[in-house]
């Protein structure tokens, strides 16, 4: 629990400070790291270098958080629910793929049923898939989904299926009080 909180603060007393840049502890990170996301998730998220490995957390100026309270919301490269390992920059990504996929998408429109599910049906402009690969050999998948002003995400298995409803989040652009 403890390091679970400790994680947590790290993220919050983190600023960020140049677009797509890498924060913390970097420097020692393998070659093969994946340091940068790629767009548009950079403008919305950014690569953090914690003692519990790098993970991708909102960008300044952005709020990840699940509906209903400010809990926060990010993908850790290590890929576990609970007692992660103190290891550094030997946990990363070693490949980040985030493309727009079509809202007709078999695997997405499951995702956006469990994202809608106790929602009114929304009109979706956009859907992506994250496509995350730890060090480890672990897979993430989520979607995200851009519904008017705002973006939704969703986590998914690592096929991009069994999309839980109790995992949605959102995404919330707080810039300039916005």
């Amino acid at each position: 629990m403890f390091r679970q909180m400790a994680l947590f603060l790290l993220v919050l007393m983190l600023p960020a400070t140049v677009m797509a840049a890498p924060l913390g502890a970097c420097e020692g990170s393998p070659p093969q790291a994946v340091l940068e996301l790629p767009a548009p998730l950079s403008e919305w998220g950014v690569i953090v270098c914690t003692p519990y490995g790098h993970i991708i957390s909102n960008h300044e100026g952005w709020i990840w958080s699940n509906p209903g309270g400010y809990s926060p919301v990010f993908v850790p490269s290590q890929m576990v629910r609970s007692n992660p390992e103190p290891l550094g920059n030997t946990s990363h990504f070693t490949k980040i793929d985030f493309v727009e996929v079509p809202v007709t998408d078999h695997a997405a429109g499951d995702a956006l049923e469990a994202l809608l599910d106790g929602f009114p049906p929304e009109p979706i402009s956009k859907v992506y898939r994250l496509s995350a690969t730890g060090s480890l050999g672990r897979i993430l998948v989520l979607y995200c989904f851009q519904i008017g002003t705002g973006i939704w995400g969703v986590w998914c298995d690592k096929d991009g299926a069994n999309c839980g409803s109790d995992t949605k989040f959102m995404v919330l652009d707080m810039r300039d009080g916005t």
